[in-house]
Parts: C-alpha cells; sequence; structure tokens
C-alpha cells in the first residue's frame, strides 16, 4: 500500500486495484436500452469471472487497520470500545491512544468507488506467542537515572523497607518500595480479541433497511497461526526485552505509571537477625516458558476461514456511509473485553485509574503494610529461621502488581472490484439492465434511501 499521514491517522491505497481495470472501463453506456445496451453483455462476463476468484486473489477494495501498540488508557476504550466497534470509521473520532490506524479511506466510513463486494476479512493479529513473567514493580516510577536494586524471587516487607531492607531501595538510590508483581504478555491480548469475537455482532447495514450481514462475530473472525493449525508449541523465551519493552511503552502513554517492572536477577536465601534479608545472584529465572499458537483464540476461531463470503455478491454505490461495523450483543462479554485492553485493568470510566493495577486475591482483603487492626493489609506476622540461628517476625504482601505488554492489529477488509461510475449510472437508471446483471450474475443490487 502507498501511504501518506493525515493527523494521527495514516492513510493508505490499496496498490492491488491497479492489477484490473474497472468493470465497464472503456466502455460508454446509455440507459434506455435495457439489456440490448452496448458493452452491457461484456460487462455481465468480467463479473461472472471475477466473482469466481478466490478470495485471497481479489483486491482490497477498502481496507482498515488498527495497530495496538500495547494495552489501551481508559480514554481510548471508553472512545473506541464501546456499544459500537467502527474500524472504517476511524476518523470520526479520538484515534487510538497508544497505537496507529492505517486506513484506504478517504472520508471515514465512506465508500469511495462503485463496487461489486464478494467478501469480508476481519482478522485478530496478536503476538505469537503468550507468557507470564514473574517479576517485581518499584516504585514510585524514577524520571532520573539511578542504580537499579536487586530485584529477589520473593520478599518480606522487611526486605522492601527502605531504611531497613538488603535490596538497596535506599534514599540516594531512588528510594521507594517494592511490590511483587507479573507481566502478562501476549494473553491479555488473546483474551480481549476472545471476549470481542463472542460478544459482538458482524453488522453491515446499508441506508436504514437494507441489511447484508448480521452474525456473529465467531463466526468472521480470522486468527493467523502463530502455529501449526488447530495446534500451541513452546519455547523458552528470555525475558529481558520484555521487561525492557513494557516498561518503554508505560512510559509512553502520556501519564506517569506508578511502578517499573524489574525481572528477577538473585534468590531470597533467607534473614539475618537484624533483618535484612539475605540473597545471591540468580539468572535461572530469565527464562520463562511462552505458548505458541494464540491458545483458546485460536481455538474458537479454527473453523473460520480468513476470508467470510457473501452469500450473494452486492453491488455498492461509491460515497455512501459504509455502515459496516462490530454490534455489541453482550454487555457482560464487552466489559470483559475492555477490562482485558485496559492498563489500569478497570476500563469503566473515561478518566481511568492509576497503572499499573494491584489486585488481592479477594475484595476484601486489604491491600498495604499495616500490620494491625481491620485495616492491616499484609500477612499475619510470623516466624522465619534465620542464617545466623535466631527467628525473626516477617509479613509478606498481600497485593500483586500486573503489568502487560505485547502488541497486536484488528484488521478489516472488503474483497471485490471496482466498476466505474458510467457503469454503475446504467444500473442505477436502467431497470432492465440492471435486471439482467441480477440475473445472470447471482449478485445483488444495495439500494440505499437515498436512490
Amino acid at each position: 500500500m502507498e501511504k501518506k499521514r493525515i493527523g494521527n491517522i495514516m492513510m493508505a491505497t490499496p496498490s492491488r486495484l491497479d492489477a484490473l481495470p474497472k468493470i465497464g472501463f472503456g466502455r460508454t453506456f446509455t440507459a434506455g436500452r435495457g439489456a440490448n445496451t452496448p458493452g452491457l453483455g461484456a460487462s455481465i462476463d468480467d463479473i461472472l469471472n471475477r466473482i469466481n476468484f478466490e478470495p485471497p486473489a481479489m483486491p482490497d477494495i477498502e481496507s482498515v487497520r488498527w495497530s495496538l501498540d500495547g494495552p489501551q488508557l481508559d480514554v481510548s476504550i471508553a472512545e473506541n470500545f464501546g456499544a459500537e466497534i467502527d474500524p472504517f470509521g476511524a476518523g470520526k473520532g479520538a484515534a487510538l491512544g497508544t497505537g496507529e490506524i492505517v486506513t484506504s479511506m478517504a472520508a471515514p466510513g465512506q465508500t469511495q468507488v462503485p463496487m461489486v463486494v464478494c467478501a469480508i476479512g476481519v482478522h485478530f493479529i496478536p503476538e505469537p506467542y503468550a507468557c507470564s513473567v514473574p517479576c517485581n514493580a518499584w516504585g514510585p516510577k524514577t524520571s532520573a537515572a539511578v542504580g537499579k536494586p536487586l530485584s529477589p524471587d520473593s520478599l518480606t516487607i522487611a526486605d522492601a523497607a527502605q531504611t531497613t531492607g538488603g535490596i538497596g531501595l535506599v534514599a540516594g538510590n531512588g528510594g521507594g518500595t517494592m511490590r511483587p508483581a507479573y507481566i502478562d504478555y501476549g494473553q491479555w491480548l488473546n483474551n480481549a480479541f476472545r471476549y470481542m469475537a463472542k460478544a459482538y455482532n458482524l453488522s453491515w447495514t446499508i441506508g436504514q433497511h437494507m441489511t447484508l450481514i448480521d452474525t456473529s462475530l465467531q463466526n468472521v473472525a480470522y486468527m493467523p497461526g502463530g502455529a501449526q493449525p488447530a495446534s500451541a508449541g513452546n519455547i523458552n523465551l528470555n525475558v529481558s526485552r520484555i521487561v525492557r519493552g513494557v516498561n518503554d511503552y508505560y512510559a509512553s502513554v502520556g501519564t506517569a505509571p506508578t511502578y517499573t517492572a524489574l525481572k528477577f536477577d538473585v534468590t531470597r536465601i533467607g534473614s539475618f537477625a537484624g533483618g535484612n534479608g539475605a540473597f545471591h545472584p540468580d539468572r535461572s529465572n530469565e527464562f520463562v516458558e511462552a505458548a505458541y499458537g494464540g491458545v483458546a483464540l485460536q481455538t474458537l476461531l479454527q473453523a473460520n476461514k480468513a476470508w467470510y463470503p457473501l452469500t450473494q455478491p452486492y453491488i455498492l454505490k461509491g460515497g455512501i456511509p459504509l455502515g459496516l461495523s462490530l454490534r455489541e450483543v453482550d454487555e457482560t462479554g464487552g466489559n470483559m473485553m475492555r477490562a482485558a485492553l485496559s492498563l489500569t485493568g478497570n476500563a469503566t470510566t473515561a478518566t481511568g485509574a492509576t497503572f499499573p493495577p494491584s489486585f488481592q486475591d479477594d475484595f476484601y482483603i486489604n491491600a498495604g503494610t499495616t500490620l494491625t487492626g481491620a485495616a492491616g493489609g499484609a500477612s499475619p506476622i510470623s516466624a522465619e529461621r534465620t542464617l545466623d540461628g535466631g527467628n525473626i517476625a516477617f509479613t509478606v504482601y498481600s497485593e500483586r502488581v500486573q503489568f502487560k505488554g505485547g502488541r497486536g492489529d484488528i484488521v478489516m477488509s472488503i474483497k471485490g472490484f471496482p466498476l466505474t461510475d458510467d457503469f454503475y449510472t446504467l444500473l442505477q437508471n436502467d431497470q432492465a439492465a440492471r435486471a439482467q446483471v441480477i440475473q445472470d450474475c447471482g449478485v445483488r443490487f444495495a439500494q440505499t434511501s437515498s436512490q
């Protein structure tokens, strides 16, 4: 595609349209002669030949790609992932908060040329693999260069204390505190796409009364395989680039995150009587097992083909509202999709909340470091045998901090063939010629209320 940027929207012209001339090209049509119109028979032959192409061989008449660079700010979710998801309407509202929109449409949501539409494609393209990376959340997020504290595979509240801990959380080194955390890499997007497929219908309505498609997105959406078809594979993955990518992304979205993700680099082996933890270097946690193949999402969509053929091809006018979008039919599933896409894990309001979020095992379990009374958020005080032969009280944090990493795309395309304006005008104004095309080609003519 040839691309040019207009504001924060990338415009693209499908190059495949140049591969074949428009149907009716080089012919002059005169209305009023019906089936005897010169050039009509040759144009009918062109339609018959081309609608028998396999969809992958057909040009994309219109196409749009929403690229999500990562989990979305709540304001972007409210704007773009509500009761209607309208990829072709990109530009009618705010652009994606953290991503890019590439569209072939000069005017948002409006066809450019008359066309014969044969198939639709809705493609979900998540990361090819998914994994969960145990890590620590160090905060508050620093904006100055400082030394990195140790990041142990487990820690007590005393370990994370600024003045007594042994992992380097001292004032001259950024200070702050540390919480147990993990990075959901890729799986959040697989979950979001799965919820979307089950909670939305693909709806295509021309004008007010003509419905071309209204079916569950689960029957249409397609995911390119990340492993062998209908299968999954595993690989050991180094987490260093994942952690850096997550931190870079969270720092780029415009609102400062509360924590920095740190991969494990030491193992906790115990405590000393003075309260400091004891650690030794360990790189074994730099590798995690990642699953290729889209997991449950690929299984859900495995019966679908890359392109969803229309029962009958439709002839559409150029310059009209397209009317093709995803319509929510299950609010609960839609809310689960929005929570999966959200940086905050909330996405219930446009104002959002802090990120990354933290959560406990149950709603009625408190978070925090207070150790006494009903507001206590840490685990009960217990005793740990120290390395120098004594006992020391310890507590651990009840909450976990969730980071999300990875990117994905939602691609929607219309497959078919463009018509010349003269040929479409003939079909619009000459009822007999239109009837001949419909009869010979097995197509339908989509009338709008203005026609």
